[in-house]
């Protein structure tokens, strides 16, 4: 079954009716739960501050999209990069925070110590990206996942250029790096914006959602089976939660919770864990979205994906014990693609392992980081 999300978004407006104002309540709580900490305050925000600890400032860049929605990009800036520009996506619920939780592990200090000029984004309705819309009213429902790619990655992957060509910078490619949500909204985006490939170097896909499989996980289940109300409204609460409840009590819980769905099985770094499961869930998404996944994830099903316009080389990873995902289906998928350069299963690795987990810096970033170097111009 392939689905799209425009189907589901038109769906979704039949559906909403007078949700709209208990939606905007329980966004505008989310809202005052993580924006404080996100840079809607003179306050340095938790990428920020994190950048500072491993000796990296950070420049901040708005981004406005053609359908008017602003995304907060971050930009690392160490010694002055001489390889081209670097973009990493996140995963979703998630931010640019994630791939700085490490420190000087993480991939994106290990990229801005190889020279690259590293840049991180934010996907809309994300604590960094609300923008002049906000994080609630109808406006924030008014999209889905096809937007996140034909909007989010190509206005970022533009903007990342511009300035390196404002700033005298020999750049006419970006690598791409992304994570889950990040890494499929990338091959959406090639495959809704004709011309697209051709501006990346490469991509590289950390554990791709192009497929999934019907979840069997009961925990999970049960979530997917929350309405789409229900679960934002959750949302309101776990935020402040995770805001007042000390380390010692929360972190436990948040960890039970993400191995009990199949999301993670490697360990955590406990300092890493207490930034991630601090900043996740970031903000929110659309229902739309929600919708897409959420479907997907109960009954299985695989995005819509056009492989001849993916014409830049893709490098994908796959979590060999990935319960989430259809491989199988993915691995067919992708051999579908011109220019599949590499395509490797990691042992031992679940969905969200090759970013949140305590060793996927020495298993997997060093592969990572010698298969870029090859596109590094």
């Amino acid at each position: 079954m392939r689905v799209s999300s425009i189907r589901l978004l038109d769906d979704h407006a039949k559906r909403r009716g007078t949700c709209d104002s208990a939606l905007q309540l329980v966004d505008w709580l989310i809202y005052m739960c993580t924006g404080a900490d996100r840079g809607f305050s003179s306050l340095p925000s938790t990428f920020e501050r994190l950048a500072a600890e491993v000796g990296l400032a950070v420049e901040c860049h708005i981004v406005q999209t053609r359908d008017g929605y602003e995304l907060l990009l971050h930009r690392l800036v160490g010694r002055r990069a001489k390889r081209r520009p670097v973009f990493l996506m996140h995963g979703l619920f998630e931010e640019s925070t994630v791939w700085l939780a490490h420190r000087r592990s993480s991939l994106a200090y290990r990229l801005v110590e190889g020279g690259y000029d590293v840049w991180l984004g934010n996907t809309r309705g994300n604590a960094y990206s609300s923008g002049k819309w906000g994080l609630w009213g109808s406006r924030m429902h008014s999209w889905g996942n096809d937007e996140l790619a034909s909007e989010d990655i190509a206005a970022s992957v533009q903007a990342v250029l511009e300035v390196a060509h404002a700033e005298g910078l020999q750049a006419d490619k970006v690598i791409f790096i992304g994570q889950s949500q990040g890494a499929s909204s990338a091959i959406t985006a090639c495959s809704l914006r004709e011309g697209l490939g051709g501006r990346l170097a490469c991509l590289v896909l950390l554990a791709p959602p192009l497929c999934l499989q019907a979840s069997v996980n009961p925990t999970l289940r049960l979530a997917l089976k929350t309405p789409s109300l229900v679960y934002r409204a959750v949302f309101a609460f776990v935020l402040p939660i995770g805001r007042l409840v000390p380390n010692a009590i929360y972190l436990p819980i948040a960890k039970a919770g993400m191995r009990r769905m199949g999301f993670v099985v490697r360990p955590h770094d406990p300092d890493a864990a207490a930034i991630t499961f601090r900043c996740v869930p970031s903000g929110s998404t659309s229902s739309p979205n929600l919708s897409l996944w959420f479907g997907m994830a109960a009954e299985g099903g695989a995005l819509d994906v056009k492989t001849k316009q993916v014409t830049c080389p893709v490098i994908a990873y796959l979590g060999g014990q990935d319960v989430i995902l259809d491989c199988d289906a993915i691995t067919t998928l992708l051999q579908r693609l011109p220019d599949l350069h590499r395509l490797h299963v990691q042992p031992g690795f679940a969905h969200a392992d090759f970013v949140w987990s305590a060793d996927a810096p020495s298993i997997v970033y060093g592969q990572l980081l010698d298969e870029v170097d090859a596109f590094s111009g």
